[in-house]
């Protein structure tokens, strides 16, 4: 399946080891923005929201590269999400690793 659209992301560390994730999206012809704070858990790949949504974060083979996978129930579809967080420069072979992670997962 194909992506049907893309938005930006922001994601901070916080000091706890959760994350803050801002994105913007569009909706009903406006950009929106919005926020969600992700707490640890016990598994230190998986992070939970205040909207109960499951962020899974997977490190990439490139230091300081990073998969987030959020899914979501919404009017009762289950809606998945992957973004590729990176904190440099973009590679190929990044994006060759993302586009087989997103098949695979």
């Amino acid at each position: 399946m194909k992506p049907k659209k893309s938005f930006p992301v922001t994601v901070t560390a916080l000091g706890d080891g959760g994350y803050e994730i801002q994105f913007t999206f569009f909706y009903k012809n406006k950009c929106q923005q919005k926020i969600i704070d992700v707490e640890k858990t016990s598994d230190p790949k998986k992070f939970k929201t205040s909207q109960d949504m499951m962020v899974t974060m997977e490190e990439m083979p490139v230091k300081g590269h990073r998969i987030f996978y959020i899914e979501h129930q919404v009017f009762g579809m289950t809606v998945r999400i992957a973004k590729l967080i990176w904190g440099g420069g973009l590679s190929l072979k990044i994006i060759q690793v993302y586009g087989s992670e997103i098949r695979h997962n």
